[in-house]
């Protein structure tokens, strides 16, 4: 009995390993990326070979295809999983492309295979559900992208890594005022009417000191008062013609009443003001003096 047991044994551990696939198993250098794209697309042809390779199953997403996902982006959503992914480079005729997740942001899966295609004048183009692998053959398969950069051209990972690096601190830029204009909107939102007109006039006072100041005019000298003051009306009456406006009251209300609104009647006396933090007559913290 133990004897068959053992000879069980034996031939389940031969099967495991006879049934076992490397993806070198299916591809070979030189095969068009038409051919690559039946074993590590979801809808090649060949579906799921890829996932059951010994280079995919030591992966955390063995699952995750190469050359398209099979995401579905809808228009005017942002760009497609293979935008973001694969990469083609036209000067030498290459796209790299590797195996990616199928949700956003997409991350491409460590210690994966990348595919290196050369003779490239069609890249790879999804849309739709729809997958095009356009043209070229496989030149390499490697398991890092620094790899596959070195591959394309001298410089293009450093440049790569370069993009990467501007990329992402566009986007902590975009971040931060977005944040910091959520904040603004809070605080402003916590405040008088008045306080927010006192705050608008401080502004609009100190936009035309550093005009001014930029002009070369000394600060503190009567020309930089004459300068500040000009553009700082300048700035309240362009304010007023492009606040003033007429509405009119729409025919489902019952009337046809025309009701037109001035927001800038007091216009002389906001110009009065401005005047005395200019020169210095008065303070935000007591404009009764202005």
């Amino acid at each position: 009995m133990k004897k068959v047991l053992g000879i069980l044994i034996v031939g389940l551990l031969v099967c495991s390993t006879a049934n076992a696939k490397s993806i070198f198993d299916y591809i070979k250098i030189g095969d068009s990326k038409k051919r690559v794209k039946k074993y590590v697309y979801a809808f090649g042809g060949m579906q799921g070979r890829w996932k059951k390779t010994d280079e995919m199953l030591i992966t955390s997403e063995p699952e995750a295809s190469a050359i398209c996902s099979f995401a579905w982006i809808k228009k005017g959503e942002g760009k497609t999983p293979e935008e973001v992914r694969n990469k083609y480079f036209p000067k030498y005729k290459i796209e790299v492309t590797p195996h990616f997740s199928r949700i956003s942001p997409y991350k491409i899966v460590d210690n994966a295979p990348w595919y290196v295609f050369e003779n490239v004048t069609k890249p790879i183009k999804s849309g739709g559900g729809f997958c095009w692998e356009g043209n070229g053959t496989l030149k390499a398969v490697v398991f890092s992208e620094k790899e596959a950069y070195d591959i394309v051209g001298p410089g293009e990972y450093a440049k790569k890594l370069a993009e990467d690096a501007e990329a992402k601190k566009l986007a902590e830029d975009a971040e931060a005022k977005k944040l910091a204009a959520d904040a603004e909107a809070k605080r402003l939102a916590g405040i008088t009417t008045e306080e927010k007109e006192q705050i608008e006039m401080a502004s609009m006072v100190d936009d035309a000191k550093n005009t001014c100041k930029d002009l070369g005019f000394e600060e503190g000298t009567d020309r930089f008062v004459d300068c500040s003051f000009k553009l700082y009306t300048q700035r309240v009456e362009l304010a007023a013609k492009q606040n003033q406006q007429i509405v009119v009251q729409g025919q489902s209300s019952g009337s046809n009443v025309m009701t037109i609104y001035d927001p800038v009647r007091d216009n002389n006396a906001l110009i009065k003001r401005g005047q005395g933090l200019i020169n210095g007559t008065c303070t935000l913290g007591n404009l009764s003096t202005c």
